[in-house]
């Protein structure tokens, strides 16, 4: 979680996402929570490359998960759900 535009910290506001980064999340969090992207979709429907560091952005991370080396993007909540069912079929297959 990112600390909210509009709060200072150390005296300096924290400053806003770039604007690709905030087109990313707009199409993020219009997805429902069921549906996932590859990079390659989001950077067709972004239309710019999604390579380099913005897959590193801070403000990004609860948008991605990393599944059989391959990155996946989805809403919030879609991945949020997804991490949650990794780690139930992990603790299951651990039981096993």
């Amino acid at each position: 979680m990112r600390i909210p535009v509009g709060f200072k910290v150390n005296g300096l506001k924290v400053p806003k996402t770039s604007p690709r980064v905030q087109r990313v999340i707009k199409v993020l969090d219009a997805l429902p929570s069921d549906e996932l992207l590859t990079t390659v979709n989001l950077a067709e429907i972004v239309a710019f490359p999604m390579s380099g560091g913005i897959t590193q952005e801070s403000a990004l991370r609860e948008y991605h998960e990393k599944v059989d080396s391959k990155l996946f993007w989805g809403s919030r909540k879609g991945i949020a759900q997804l991490r949650k069912q990794l780690d139930e079929s992990e603790e299951t297959h651990a039981e096993n």
